[in-house]
Order: C-alpha cells, then sequence, then structure tokens
C-alpha cells in the first residue's frame, strides 16, 4: 500500500507506463515531443509522468532550443538492487540468469554484428568527499574501483595517465597493454575528458566526460558515455549495466572518498 513515506523512485516504478517510458530512454535518449507522439492517451499525458520520473531522479534533462531531451539515469535503479535485490539473490539463481544472458547475448551479437549503432549514457551521484579526494580515486587508484577488467583475457589492470595526451589502458599479465582511449581534456579536480573506444571491438569513436562539483562536504559526479560506430545490442547492454559501475553505490575505491 502506498503513502506520502513511500520513496519517490518505489512510486515511480510502480507505474506501467512509468516503466514503459523507462525502456523507450534505456535504447536512446527521446524528446517530450517523441515521446508524447508514441504515448497512446492524452495529449501531454506523457510529461506528467516524465514530471515523477524527474523528481524520482530517473530521469536527466537537458534543453537545447525548444526541444527537451530525456535521458535515463540508472543510479537510483542501481541503488535498489543493491539494497533490496542483491542482498537476497541466491546464487543459484544467479548462476542461471548468468547462462541466460550469455547465450541470449551471443544470439542477439551474431545477427546484429556489423550494423552500425550507438551509445548514448548519462548518470550522477554524490559523494561523501571532496573534488580533490575524487578526483584522486578516479585518477590514482583507478584499478580499485573498476574492477576486474573482462574486455580481454589475462587484464591485470586498468590506469589512467591523467595528463593532456595521458592514455587510459588495460594492463596484461606478462607485460603488454591495450590503450582504450586518450585524454583530450581536463581541468584538475573538475572535469575530465577521453575520447577512445574504451575495449569495445570493431571500429568505433567514444567519447566519456566526467565532471565533479563540490556541494558542501560532497561531491556531485556527472557522467555521460557517447559513442557510435560498429556498436552491436550485446555491445550496448554491456555498456549500460557494466560502465555504470563507476557511480554505482559502494564501489567508490577510496576510502578518502
Amino acid at each position: 500500500m502506498q503513502d506520502d513515506r513511500t520513496p519517490p523512485v518505489w512510486r515511480a516504478l510502480a507505474d506501467p507506463t512509468r516503466r514503459w517510458i523507462l525502456d523507450l530512454l534505456r535504447d536512446r535518449p527521446r524528446t517530450t515531443g517523441e515521446l508524447d507522439e508514441a504515448f497512446d492517451g492524452p495529449r501531454f499525458a506523457a510529461m506528467k509522468h516524465l514530471t515523477v520520473l524527474e523528481d524520482a531522479g530517473l530521469v536527466r534533462v537537458r534543453r537545447c532550443g525548444r526541444q527537451r531531451w530525456n535521458h535515463l539515469d540508472p543510479v537510483p535503479i542501481q541503488r535498489l538492487s543493491e539494497r533490496w535485490i542483491r542482498p537476497y539473490e541466491a546464487h543459484w539463481a544467479s548462476s542461471l540468469l548468468a547462462v541466460q544472458r550469455h547465450v541470449e547475448a551471443d544470439s542477439e551479437e551474431s545477427a546484429t554484428m556489423g550494423e552500425l549503432g550507438s551509445i548514448h549514457l548519462g548518470a550522477q551521484v554524490t559523494i561523501a568527499g571532496s573534488p580533490a579526494q575524487v578526483w584522486h580515486a578516479l585518477t590514482a587508484e583507478t584499478a580499485a574501483w573498476w574492477g576486474a577488467p573482462h574486455q580481454r583475457g589475462g587484464a591485470a589492470g586498468i590506469v589512467v595517465d591523467a595528463r593532456l595526451g595521458g592514455h587510459l589502458e588495460e594492463r596484461w599479465d606478462h607485460g603488454g597493454c591495450a590503450i582504450w582511449g586518450t585524454v583530450t581534456a581536463l581541468r584538475h579536480d573538475e572535469h575530465l575528458e577521453i575520447e577512445g573506444p574504451f575495449g569495445m571491438a570493431g571500429p568505433v569513436a567514444g567519447v566519456v566526460r566526467i565532471d565533479l562539483e563540490p556541494r558542501g562536504d560532497a561531491t556531485l559526479v556527472r557522467r555521460s558515455h557517447e559513442a557510435v560506430g560498429r556498436v552491436d545490442d550485446a555491445t550496448q547492454r554491456s555498456q549500460r549495466t557494466g560502465r555504470e559501475d563507476l557511480l554505482a553505490p559502494g564501489s567508490r575505491p577510496s576510502s578518502t572518498c
């Protein structure tokens, strides 16, 4: 039973229409006009649902002229997963789901390989720490929060050389590395921009932007990832689920943050 004490994210997700809107935004950002056209209901009804989703932090809005672009922010859902789902997962259930993802990903990848596609991801989270502390964790302690590299066999870690022209590299066992991106813009403790394929197979051009903004004793971290090229459906899913670990609760690398 819902009441005024129900968290906004739960209320937002309780409505099937709002979940349908999130499914649409999971594929790509959409204008409010596009969502209104796709909505089978009264004119401007989609806007009411978007307001609820925005209040819950599930949708971020970027205005371009007279257009209102709506972007999915997966962080609140990730928080729900961390708090309510993962603690109760049974090992056998996780294993079965992993098998399902493996089989379906292989099938879908073979069907879509070679087709051009794109990635548009955006998310934000507030971290208890100063911008300098968060910047140090992002750039000097990358391996601590990135987790086990999985793009290539034998990968040992991830490092970023946070200077103009520096590389984001996947280091391998017994020497060797792969360049995932090149630092093309930065302002220490404020902004980092890296361009490259980020370990994706095939010809892909992408850019990741990270912005830090002080919020009292904390730091607001905004992250976006845009890419275009030979991006199959399995890769898009991987980017949505894997790369958001950077902003996932509990994944912060540094004890100082």
